[in-house]
């Protein structure tokens, strides 16, 4: 198929020469460096899938939901630590099985659950640490 422009015509061989020392795409997802946030005010937020979290990242939901699921996450060996603040909202962390989780914070007439199977556990994967403040929100963490 040729596409025409007033001022250049592209052709799929014209392409082909123009791109043909470039790398071939792996498809893996880059990482982020350093922080990544994730706010979410009277709405929702989901990440899943293949994806590169960032190893510092922020979940706020105020009145909303964030949903993060790490099960096909491309995690750096050092791990993730989430800090998850949840006023009147909800932050669920989604978990591949076996996976080193830590979880600590703070729940004020809120609720925070934990159910994660590391019974196989392999610190070698890298820990996923999550720090957790709910005020009348919840928060969830549980493998898949």
């Amino acid at each position: 198929m040729t596409e025409t422009h007033p001022h250049r015509t592209t052709t799929p061989e014209a392409t082909a020469a123009r791109t043909e020392d470039l790398p071939a795409s792996t498809n893996r997802p880059t990482r982020t460096k350093g922080r990544r946030r994730m706010v979410s005010v009277f709405g929702d937020i989901t990440r899943s899938g293949v994806w590169a979290p960032a190893p510092k990242t922020s979940s706020i939901a105020i009145f909303g939901d964030v949903d993060l699921d790490v099960r096909e996450a491309t995690l750096p060996p050092e791990g993730i630590t989430i800090n998850a603040i949840a006023p009147f909202g909800n932050v669920d962390l989604l978990v591949p099985d076996g996976a080193v989780v830590d979880v600590g914070g703070l729940t004020l007439s809120g609720s925070k659950n934990v159910a994660v199977d590391s019974s196989a556990a392999n610190a070698a994967d890298g820990t996923i640490t999550l720090h957790g403040f709910s005020l009348f929100g919840s928060i969830k963490v549980r493998s898949a």
